[in-house]
């Protein structure tokens, strides 16, 4: 698992006391963009001049998991983000980011998306978010059968590794340029 350092540009830290808001807390919302070549993301969309091979891509699937989310104060210290706990998206201190909607090449996902990661921390200034990407070792091998939400993904694990797939962004493509078949070993 990798951790990873966000601007705060691309957090929303709320000043304001909302209803039910615990004192000397402050809601977090961190929104997540997904981009492909620097165009949004979009199911059915084709990207062209991907990568080295400059292929055409159409995506049929993207969704991650983050864990370990935590607010970057201007001296470097980080305070966990305590998620809110909502029976759908994030669970303990993991959240399901699904950027595809089910329609068209990704029909074999789900229609409803979540791109925010949702809770409270210690009011305060922050100028980072730092994460990790993928499931806390501790509930990474369970049966997602009976896990709860969003561990109950099955489209999100490995069932030859017993182990959750941290990231899926899955494509066809087409468009390959020319390449030269590599060379059989001796």
């Amino acid at each position: 698992m990798k951790k990873l350092l966000i601007s705060l540009a691309a957090v929303t830290l709320a000043a304001c006391s909302t209803p039910g808001q615990q004192a000397g807390k402050q809601p977090v919302n961190i929104q997540f963009a997904a981009e492909i070549n620097g165009q949004p993301f979009a199911c059915g969309q084709s990207y062209s001049n991907v990568g080295t091979t400059k292929s055409t891509i159409t995506p049929s699937d993207y969704r991650l998991y983050v864990s370990e989310v935590n607010l970057v104060r201007k001296d470097g210290s980080t305070v966990p983000v305590q998620l809110t706990q909502d029976g759908v998206w994030q669970y303990q201190n993991v959240a399901l980011l699904d950027f595809e909607n089910g329609t068209g090449p990704c029909r074999n996902g789900t229609a409803p998306t979540n791109t925010t990661v949702r809770g409270n921390a210690p009011a305060g200034d922050y100028v980072g978010v730092e994460l990790t990407v993928g499931v806390p070792f501790a509930l990474n091998h369970q049966d997602p059968t009976v896990a709860p939400a969003p561990l109950n993904s099955t489209a999100m694990f490995w069932n030859w590794q017993g182990g959750y797939k941290f990231i899926k962004f899955d494509t066809t493509s087409s468009g390959l340029s020319e390449q030269k078949p590599a060379a059989a070993n001796a």
